[in-house]
C-alpha cells in the first residue's frame, strides 16, 4: 500500500476531515459589499492558457494567485506581493506585509503570476519564469531565472504559454499544451519533469490533498475540450468542458454550454447539493449545479470550496464556509441564491481556504481566511472579527 492509498483509507481521512471541519457549515447569500465598481468587460468563455499551490485548484496563468498563505497580482508593470514573506515569497526582504509589496530585481512588464506555498514565479512576454521564495524548503537569494531542459532531450519543451504552482514546485504548459514541473528542489533548480504525459493542455487544475505535499491529482482541458486527469481519476470522454478546478475531494467542470457540474464527496456541500442525505456521499458521476442558469466563464476551488465567475462578472461560491470562504451566514441552501457580494469582476483565483478576484487594473479583493494578511488586511484590524473579514478590497498602484 503506497502513501496515496493510506490517505485515501477510511479511517486515515476521517482524522485528516475532523481537523478541518469543527467549524465548517454550507456557504449562503452574502451582503453586498457596497456600491460595485464600474461594469468591466467579462472574460471570454475560453480563456487563452494562462496559479496556487498544491492545494489548490489552478488555471494555468492568470494577473492575480491566491497561494498558501499570501497573495500576488500584476499591476503597474510589476509584480505586487502581500501576506506571509518570512520564505520570502514576497521578495525582499524576507517580512510579511499585508499591504502589496512590489518584488524587487524582476524584468518588467510580467504577463502572468503564480503563488505556490512559500515561493511565488512570474512568466513574462519572451517566455522567461522567474521564481522566488522557497519551493520545496530550498530559500532562493532572490528572484532567479528557471530552465527547463528535460533530461535526455526526450520531449522537448516548446515555449512556456502558461504557469502554476504545486505547493513547492513551479509548473508550466508549454505551446504544445504539454504540462511540465521543476522536481527536487532541494538539489538545485531540479529536473523538469512531463506531467501524465499531457498533450494539448489550455486548462490544469491540481491538487494536493494532504499536509506531506504528495502529488494525487491533476486534471487538465485540451482543445478538444476532453476532460483528462493523473492518478485516480482517469479519462472523462462523456463530459466536453472549457474549464475544470480540482479540490481536496471534489472536481468541478465548467461544460462547453456554460453549466458547472461536480462529482467527489458532498461532505461540505461541495457539489451544490444541499440535500442532508447527500452530506456523507460520494459519486464519481458528475452532476449538475443549480445555479440560476446563470451562464460561467471560469472556475477556481479550494480545498473544501468551489467559485465560479459567470459571463456577467458575478461571483458565486459553494461548500466550506468555516472561513467565509464563501461569506454570508451558513444555510441548508446550496449553492447560495446570491452572489458573493463583490461587484462586478473578471478574474477569480483561490487557494486553500481564500479567494481573491479582479475588479480592475488598480483593484483585487479577496475574502476567506485572513490568517498571515494574504487578504490585504491585518487580522486585528477593525473590520474582522478574528479571522472572520468581509471581503477586502486591495488598492494596487496606478505607477510604478
Amino acid at each position: 500500500m503506497d502513501l496515496g492509498d493510506v490517505l485515501r483509507s477510511p479511517s486515515l481521512r476521517g482524522t485528516w476531515v475532523a481537523l478541518h471541519a469543527l467549524m465548517v457549515a454550507s456557504c449562503s447569500r452574502t451582503d453586498a459589499m457596497g456600491p460595485s465598481q464600474p461594469a468591466l468587460k467579462p472574460p471570454p468563455a475560453v480563456l487563452p492558457p494562462s496559479s496556487p499551490d498544491g492545494t489548490v485548484g489552478v488555471r494555468p496563468s492568470t494577473t492575480i494567485s491566491a497561494g498558501t498563505r499570501h497573495t500576488c497580482a500584476l499591476a503597474a508593470g510589476g509584480v505586487y506581493c502581500w501576506g506571509r514573506g518570512t520564505e520570502g515569497q514576497l521578495g525582499a526582504p524576507s517580512t510579511s506585509s499585508a499591504h502589496p509589496r512590489r518584488v524587487e530585481g524582476l524584468p518588467e512588464n510580467a504577463t502572468a503570476i503564480t503563488a505556490g506555498g512559500d515561493f511565488s514565479c512570474a512568466l513574462f512576454g519572451d517566455g522567461a519564469v522567474w521564481c522566488w521564495g522557497s519551493p520545496d524548503g530550498r530559500a532562493l537569494e532572490g528572484p532567479q531565472a528557471m530552465t527547463w531542459e528535460r533530461p535526455g532531450g526526450q520531449h522537448p519543451v516548446l515555449g512556456v504559454a502558461g504557469i502554476f504552482s504545486t505547493r513547492d514546485q513551479p509548473c508550466m504548459v508549454d505551446q504544445a499544451g504539454r504540462i511540465y514541473c521543476k522536481d527536487h528542489m532541494l538539489h538545485g533548480l531540479g529536473e523538469t519533469w512531463w506531467v501524465g504525459e499531457a498533450e494539448n493542455a489550455t486548462r490544469v487544475s491540481f491538487r494536493e490533498r494532504n499536509i506531506m505535499g504528495m502529488v494525487s491529482r491533476i486534471c487538465w482541458i485540451t482543445e478538444q475540450n476532453a476532460l483528462h486527469c493523473f492518478e485516480d481519476l482517469g479519462t472523462s470522454p462523456e463530459v466536453k468542458a472549457i474549464d475544470v478546478a480540482v479540490g481536496e475531494w471534489h472536481e468541478c467542470i465548467i461544460s462547453v454550454g456554460g453549466g458547472v457540474l461536480c462529482r467527489g464527496s458532498n461532505e461540505f456541500r461541495e457539489l451544490g447539493v444541499a440535500d442532508p442525505s447527500w452530506d456523507d456521499r460520494e459519486t464519481d458521476k458528475f452532476g449538475e449545479v443549480a445555479l440560476s442558469k446563470r451562464r460561467s466563464a471560469a472556475i477556481t476551488a479550494g480545498a473544501r470550496h468551489t467559485c465560479v465567475l459567470t459571463v456577467e462578472g458575478q461571483v458565486t461560491c459553494w461548500g466550506a464556509n468555516a472561513l467565509r470562504q464563501c461569506q454570508g451566514t451558513a444555510s441548508p441552501s446550496a449553492p447560495p441564491a446570491k452572489p458573493v457580494g463583490v461587484g462586478v469582476v473578471t478574474e477569480i483565483h483561490s487557494s486553500q481556504d481564500h479567494t481573491c478576484a479582479r475588479r480592475s487594473a488598480t483593484e483585487v479583493v479577496c475574502w476567506g481566511d485572513s490568517a498571515d494578511g494574504k487578504l490585504g488586511v491585518d487580522p486585528s484590524d477593525r473590520r474582522c472579527h478574528g479571522l472572520d473579514c468581509p471581503p477586502v478590497v486591495v488598492v494596487l498602484p496606478t505607477t510604478p
